[in-house]
């Protein structure tokens, strides 16, 4: 009953707050018109959001039913293969003249020996490859090392090819004795 007078109440307010908005606006009065055109959108806001709410509602009842019925569903098969023979999940184990069991063994065994295998796989090219990358590294690197001998001369070089102070005496005392 409440809810039917809140619906009614809304309507009415709806209308009324429409009319008003127009009567409003004929007679050139802005703040009312705007004031109840106000009014108008805020009721139609909160009817719009009560009609939504209610369609979730539904929507969440119906998704609830069915979940129900999903569930119901399983435990009627949960239940029908608590009767069901229980399955043997170690059946490879046990020894048979129709098939060979021996798929993990061989599994395993093949692991291990190709893991063997690359180990020393591992070992021998560490070992080989070592000295020729490190010979191959050395002759790359010798084009760009240092020179035998330096790049500029040193002043006792420089007096001794006679150069332009070579006759100073006071260069001749600091250089020390020509060679």
């Amino acid at each position: 009953m409440m809810r039917r007078i809140v619906w009614l109440l809304a309507a009415l307010t709806l209308m009324a707050s429409g009319g008003y908005t127009f009567v409003y606006l004929y007679r050139w009065e802005w703040n009312r018109a705007l004031f109840t055109s106000l009014v108008f959108i805020a009721v139609e806001i909160g009817v719009a959001t009560a009609l939504l709410i209610k369609r979730f509602t539904r929507i969440e009842a119906r998704l609830d039913a069915e979940q129900e019925r999903v569930a119901a569903e399983a435990r009627a098969r949960l239940r029908l293969e608590e009767t069901a023979p229980k399955r043997d999940h170690f059946a490879w184990l046990q020894r048979s003249m129709e098939r060979t069991s021996v798929f993990i063994t061989i599994l395993l065994g093949a692991g291990v020996l190709i893991s063997a295998l690359t180990w020393v796989v591992d070992r021998v090219a560490s070992r080989t490859a070592r000295p020729t990358l490190e010979s191959g590294l050395a002759r790359r690197l010798g084009t760009i090392g240092f020179p035998d001998r330096p790049l500029v001369p040193d002043d006792a070089e420089l007096v001794a090819q006679g150069g332009p102070y070579s006759d100073d005496p006071a260069i001749a005392i600091l250089l020390g004795p020509r060679r």
